[in-house]
């Protein structure tokens, strides 16, 4: 009778651990909780001057990208033990290929997200790259630069800084790369605003660094002589004689 009693209650135990481990894998989220769609509702509040209304759904958008990133980790790693998928290698089209046999769908719209945002080439078409990319991505630059700007609006140019700062310190996470440029507007802004002219000047070089025509020296010479020899100059004549392929850093 022990013995039966003994039996049940491993039965119990088991059956309770296992739905300990089930409620506690990562879910995938819904539709309209996913990260960017929060994010846009916090724009849309940020447009209208609903500003603590932007700060709760940014705040919200943070915590949700983390979520995704858990849920992207557990999907990830269940396809990639599947032996058919162990056996297509490391190649990113090998793999997806392989996935989309198996109909693992999950993975293959993650995978497929991934490429059609970065390309294969941004990943040196592996896979393991994609999976450490996509997994660690928990920081959410573009709700940080929104709060930024929140904060800005509300002069709380402490806080407005401290969310910039971490916007650019995680730019490499920009789902659109050339937003970093807007980041580093921002904080030049901010720093002119409170005549911080020292992080107003450093931050523009900064734009500046991707600027080729702006660190070459012998086109640099040549246009300071110019403008040091003319006595007729004019602001068209000025805007003319300066030529650049990267029209993000004009301003600065």
């Amino acid at each position: 009778m022990k013995s039966i009693y003994r039996i049940l209650f491993l039965l119990i135990a088991c059956f309770y651990s296992v739905t300990f481990c089930v409620s506690q894998s990562p879910q995938k989220l819904k539709i309209e909780e996913e990260p960017w769609r929060v994010l846009e509702n916090a724009q849309l509040a940020y447009n209208s001057g609903s500003y603590g209304e932007a700060i709760r759904l940014a705040e919200k958008a943070k915590l949700n990208r983390i979520a995704q990133c858990e849920w992207y980790r557990y999907a990830l790693n269940s396809a990639l033990r599947v032996s058919s998928i162990q056996h297509a290698g490391d190649s990113i089209d090998r793999v997806l290929h392989a996935l989309k046999e198996d109909d693992l769908r999950d993975a293959t719209s993650i995978v497929e997200y991934f490429i059609r945002i970065h390309t294969a080439d941004f990943f040196d078409n592996s896979i393991s790259k994609l999976f450490d990319f996509a997994t660690s991505r928990k920081e959410y630059p573009e709700a940080e630069y929104l709060l930024g700007k929140v904060y800005q609006i509300e002069s709380e140019y402490d806080l407005a800084f401290h969310y910039y700062d971490k916007a650019w310190k995680n730019a490499e996470y920009l789902d659109v790369p050339d937003e970093k440029y807007d980041i580093l507007y921002s904080i030049a802004d901010l720093a002119y605003t409170i005549s911080d002219f020292d992080k107003y000047e450093t931050t523009l070089l900064l734009v500046l660094d991707s600027d080729e025509s702006f660190k070459d020296e012998s086109f640099i010479n040549t246009y300071m002589q110019v403008l040091n020899n003319s006595r007729t100059m004019t602001p068209d004549r000025f805007f003319q004689l300066y030529r650049t392929g990267t029209a993000r850093s004009i301003k600065a």
